[in-house]
């Protein structure tokens, strides 16, 4: 597939210090900085129909990235060799419900753990494959990243963002001073400095450019309006091309393949959303039955997720940081993407001595003969 490249963007980006060129993450950033930068030149529109418009937006495009779990939890199953579909679902459903209704009991608890999950999830998620390596100060750095999305709305709009926290009942932040959440942004910003120190050239320019393009959005917008673009355009499409790349080194086909597999999920809960909203905008106002839904649901669904995501990674797929040959990385793909793997890596994975190494060079003398149908993830090279 041939790469498209800006000659003024190229240029200034080397100057920079990074290359736009075969990096899709940090071409996603680009597009979705101008495009915020675009976006905040349009005229707002009312709160109602806005409210409308971002749960529209969360409920099927931003959703829509969670719709291989089903896929990994079959994986999770098989690796761990133990329980079925049916555990799987039960335990995502109930691990779902059980957090919205904790937030009905214990309101102030339950979102003050959501932010900070949340805050871990986006800080991890949206690192585009790079990941930094596994201790506390690392799960720190990570939260302070993924803070950004709440500091930044307290900095910017703090009546409207505090006004959001009073309808989900949680009043901790009204006595915390604004020179907090200053510090706070400066704090994320320095930790995506020290992430992109440690990451390569790309990474660093796809991390400053996320930074930026979230503090504007938070500057240009209301905080549901703020959230709802990241969430969707920034965060749930990165996660998408994250997955399709590991269904298929064909980008198309594998954001086909994703999208196969994802739309029934989707369909389930953005039905359950629609049906959920109707009910309460007959007790609240639009914006605030929205807020309930949009920000309520989410904390249902990203806990389940997030600790599938977890465990996947722990025990299915290698981090993409230690994957240490093709073949590992080849086997990583087929693993997660439920698809059947090749004998010929399979063997090499289980270390049988069918698939010879090279002395020379470490690689497999076999490797080309494998199949086709069998992408390496150059991206990790």
């Amino acid at each position: 597939m041939r790469s498209w490249r800006c000659p003024s963007c190229h240029f200034y980006a080397l100057r920079w210090g990074f290359d736009v060129v075969g990096s899709r993450e940090l071409k996603h950033s680009l597009i979705f900085f101008f495009g915020v930068l675009a976006a905040g030149a349009v005229p707002s529109m009312s709160s109602g129909p806005m409210s409308m418009f971002c749960l529209v937006l969360i409920g099927t495009l931003g959703v829509s990235h969670g719709g291989l779990d089903h896929l990994k939890g079959r994986q999770l199953l098989r690796t761990l060799g133990r329980g079925g579909m049916l555990q799987f679902y039960l335990a995502y459903i109930g691990i779902a419900v059980a957090t919205m209704a904790a937030w009905y009991v214990w309101s102030a608890i339950t979102l003050a753990v959501f932010l900070l999950i949340a805050s871990f999830h986006f800080g991890k998620e949206d690192l585009g494959g790079f990941e930094p390596r596994v201790s506390l100060i690392g799960i720190a750095q990570l939260v302070l990243k993924g803070s950004i999305v709440i500091s930044a709305p307290m900095l910017f709009h703090p009546a409207e963002t505090l006004s959001l926290f009073h309808i989900l009942g949680f009043e901790f932040f009204n006595d915390v001073p604004q020179a907090f959440w200053g510090v706070s942004v400066l704090a994320a910003f320095g930790a995506n400095l020290y992430l992109g120190f440690m990451a390569d050239q790309r990474t660093k320019g796809m991390l400053l450019l996320d930074f930026g393009s979230v503090v504007i959005l938070n500057t240009c917008f209301q905080p549901l309006v703020a959230f709802s673009l990241y969430f969707c355009f920034l965060h749930s499409i990165r996660h998408t091309l994250l997955s399709a790349d590991l269904l298929d080194s064909n980008i198309r086909v594998g954001l086909m393949s994703f999208y196969r597999s994802a739309w029934g999920l989707t369909l389930i809960v953005a039905i359950i959303g629609g049906l959920v909203t109707q009910n309460l905008l007959t007790l609240f106002a639009v914006d605030e039955a929205v807020a309930r839904v949009v920000f309520i649901g989410l904390a249902g669904l990203t806990l389940p997720h997030f600790m599938l995501e977890l465990a996947h990674d722990r025990w299915v797929v290698p981090s993409p940081s230690n994957y240490s040959s093709p073949e590992a990385k080849a086997r990583g793909r087929h693993v997660a993407a439920g698809l059947k793997m090749p004998a010929a890596v399979n063997r090499f994975c289980q270390g049988d001595s069918g698939v010879s190494l090279s002395k020379s060079t470490g690689q497999t003398s076999s490797i080309q003969s494998i199949g086709e149908g069998l992408p390496l993830m150059e991206k990790f090279q």
